[in-house]
């Protein structure tokens, strides 16, 4: 049997629209599903996706973790993360769609950083109206695409990542804009960027211009791992990755992530997984 990669999707838009426009896409969820089940095999994109459910059931599955759909609940999901999703009948909400592009502004990109440091959000009905509101604002925009509609539909926009950041941290107990969730995000940004050369704490703290102790305190803090196991768990999240949206071998797999021992790579993922890499491509393919 042929082996298969896990497909990248990239936006759509029709009919002609500007530039900015093109980068943006929100629809009712209805619009997309009929009201029909509907399910969604392994995927990536090549563009953020927020899935906002009002109304759901079903599971959702984002870079091997599985979440349960239910009512009141926002999916955040960046570039390049593989989920798959499967909504039951009757879920109602809004899926929006766009390129990184789009956050034009540093402020708005500092807005998304905050509200994306999980991919999922659940929230209670009273919270859930607040950033609902802004997106029934924005969908009448974007349909009607009266003079402006771009400038209204980022800032209303805007207001509904606010409103994520606010009840998701307001929920923790947490400042909306604390320090710690804004060094945790770089902190995460380094690692996509720096993964295949530098595993050692020391070295990621070096650049945050912070010690290792703090470091370690930040992510205890926020992720109940440490440090050492952040950055573990996101060469396993690489590696399967690469594994199921790649058809590369093994070796070039562990080349790209930093091991030039191609058998120790393998004991390290077998022990992370249970699998050993062949065997985790098999299962999942």
């Amino acid at each position: 049997m042929a082996k298969k990669q896990i497909p990248v999707r990239a936006i759509g838009n029709a009919g002609t629209v500007s530039k900015a426009a093109a980068s943006f896409r929100i629809r009712d969820l209805h619009e997309v599903t009929q009201g029909q089940p509907r399910v969604e095999d392994y995927h990536r994109h090549d563009f953020y996706y927020i899935l906002v459910l009002k109304k759901g059931t079903g599971s959702h599955e984002i870079d091997f973790v599985s979440y349960r759909v239910t009512n009141h609940v926002v999916f955040l999901i960046a570039p390049g993360q593989v989920h798959r999703l499967t909504l039951g009948a009757g879920s109602a909400g809004y899926l929006l769609q766009f390129q990184a592009e789009f956050m034009q502004r540093d402020s708005s990109r500092a807005l998304l950083r905050r509200a994306g440091y999980t991919s999922f959000h659940r929230l209670d009905a009273v919270g859930f109206e607040k950033l609902y509101a802004p997106l029934q604002y924005m969908i009448g925009e974007y349909t009607t695409r009266q003079a402006g509609y771009e400038d209204v539909i980022q800032a209303s926009f805007d207001i509904f990542l606010v409103e994520l950041a606010r009840l998701r941290y307001s929920s923790e107990n947490k400042q909306v804009y604390s320090h710690p969730h804004e060094r945790l995000a770089s902190f995460q940004d380094l690692l996509r960027e720096h993964v295949g050369r530098c595993k050692q704490v020391a070295e990621y703290a070096e650049i945050l211009h912070i010690s290792s102790y703090q470091l370690n305190a930040l992510t205890r803090t926020l992720l109940n791992k440490t440090a050492s196991e952040v950055i573990r768990d996101f060469v396993v999240l690489e590696a399967k990755r690469c594994l199921l949206g790649t058809t590369h071998q093994v070796k070039e797999i562990a080349f790209r992530l930093g091991y030039d021992d191609v058998s120790y790579f393998i004991r390290f993922f077998k022990k992370q997984t249970g699998y050993t890499p062949e065997a985790f491509r098999q299962n999942y393919r």
